[in-house]
């Protein structure tokens, strides 16, 4: 596993994206040249939204995408693969992703205002907080319903 994850890391990296890998436990986090032209735009630091896809292998790996508003709908701003949904799982990814972002994430913003997640799984948000600890946190739910406190 790890010698074909090497190979597509250095496919990734000639084609200008920037990868970080975790080993123990097992995260990835990877922004393309697009993803990270999405978070110089002026509208990424407003808005994100985290949706995750489990069991998209034999090992059950979870990919994650992080994707922020734009005036063109929602772009991709990030994606995390991960060895499961764990809380410590979640809190490598992003960790790993974050590593990537330093001194341009969300237009310089550090963390959007508000990150929105599906509600298939509350470990995100709770991941998110020490990671990007100046956002608030709803899921869809909650916006469905139309709370206004976030």
């Amino acid at each position: 596993m790890w010698s074909d994850i090497k190979k597509k890391i250095t496919h990734y990296k000639e084609s200008g994206s920037l990868v970080s890998v975790s080993h123990e436990p097992l995260a990835i986090g990877i922004l393309t040249p697009i993803m990270q032209r999405a978070h110089r735009l002026r509208s990424s630091s407003e808005i994100a939204f985290v949706d995750s896809t489990a069991s998209c292998d034999a090992d059950n790996h979870v990919i994650t995408f992080l994707l922020v508003q734009s005036p063109y709908g929602a772009i991709p701003a990030g994606v995390i693969i991960t060895a499961g949904q764990s809380q410590k799982d979640y809190q490598s990814g992003f960790l790993a992703l974050n590593n990537l972002l330093e001194g341009f994430a969300f237009n310089g913003k550090g963390s959007p205002s508000v990150f929105i997640t599906d509600d298939s799984s509350a470990c995100v948000g709770i991941c998110l907080a020490p990671v990007m600890p100046f956002s608030h946190h709803a899921s869809r739910m909650v916006l469905a319903l139309g709370c206004k406190t976030l």
